[in-house]
C-alpha cells in the first residue's frame, strides 16, 4: 500500500522579473509519479500518484518563473487498498515554485526542497494535511508533514508547454493515525519516486474544474480548457 505522500514538485528558488501583466500566462499541468513500499500486512505495494496542478507563469529576461497551487491529488488503486486525498486538501497544499533557467538555448533547474510541518493546512482539526487509506485489511486516516527534494531532467520547453523527467526524495512524517492497524506503521518514512510532468498553457482566468486535462499530452501549444467551464470556489 502506498503510504508515501508525494505531492510537490520541482521546486527552486524564484529568480526575479517584473512580474507584468503582459509577461505572466497560466499553465495547467500533471505530474505523474510511481514507486513502491513494503508495508505490515500487504507486503511490497507499486503505487503511483497525479497530482493535477495550475502553474502561473512570469517569463523573465532569464527564463520561467512557475509559482505552482494544487487542484487534486489522487493515486490509481492498488490491490486491497485505495488511497484517498479529498480536493479540499489536496487545495490547501502550500503553493511552491520553481525556476527554469534557458542558457545557450538549454533549459535546467536546479534541485530543490520544500517542506511543511504539523500545521492543520486543510483545516480538518487534525496536523498536516490528511490522506484516507481505504482498505478492508489496515484503514484509516493518516495525518501528515512532509519534505521533498525534487530533481529534474531532460527538460524540454516549447513557447506553450514544459515536459521533464522527475525524481523525487521524500521524508514524510506520520504526526497522527486513525485506525488500528495504520499505528504500526513507521512514524517517519523515506521514498524515491520516479515520473514525469506536462504542462501546457490556459487561457487567463481557467479554473481547476475547467480544464481538460487530456489536452495537455494531445498538444503543447493548445489551450486545453473545457467548452463549459464549471464553477469553482476559491481554494483554501
Amino acid at each position: 500500500m502506498a503510504l508515501v505522500f508525494l505531492t510537490m514538485t520541482v521546486l527552486a528558488a524564484s529568480a526575479q522579473g517584473d512580474g507584468s501583466a503582459s509577461n505572466t500566462e497560466l499553465w495547467a499541468g500533471e505530474i505523474m509519479l510511481s514507486g513502491a513500499r513494503r508495508v505490515p500486512v500487504l507486503g511490497e505495494m507499486t503505487y503511483t500518484s497525479r497530482a493535477r496542478t495550475l502553474a502561473t507563469v512570469v517569463r523573465t529576461d532569464k527564463g520561467l518563473d512557475f509559482s505552482i497551487r494544487h487542484c487534486s491529488l489522487d493515486f490509481p488503486k492498488s490491490p486491497g487498498v485505495k488511497l484517498v486525498m479529498e480536493k479540499e486538501s489536496a487545495r490547501a497544499i502550500p503553493p511552491s515554485h520553481f525556476f527554469l533557467l534557458q542558457e545557450s538555448g538549454n533549459w535546467s533547474v536546479e534541485p530543490s526542497v520544500t517542506a511543511w510541518d504539523a500545521t492543520d493546512l486543510d483545516a480538518d482539526g487534525a496536523p498536516g494535511i490528511t490522506m484516507i487509506v481505504d482498505s478492508v485489511l489496515c484503514g484509516g486516516r493518516l495525518m501528515l508533514a512532509n519534505k521533498a527534494t525534487t530533481t529534474a531532467r531532460n527538460v524540454t520547453v516549447t513557447d506553450g508547454g514544459y515536459r521533464a523527467e522527475y525524481s523525487v526524495l521524500t521524508e514524510q512524517t506520520v504526526l497522527k493515525t486513525k485506525g488500528l492497524c495504520l499505528s504500526l506503521f513507521s512514524k517517519s518514512m523515506t521514498d524515491t519516486m520516479t515520473g514525469s510532468t506536462q504542462y501546457a498553457r490556459v487561457p487567463d482566468g481557467t479554473k481547476c474544474d475547467a480544464v481538460d486535462w487530456s489536452a495537455i499530452y494531445a498538444n503543447e501549444t493548445s489551450q486545453p480548457v473545457k467548452e463549459e467551464p464549471q464553477v469553482e470556489s476559491a481554494p483554501q
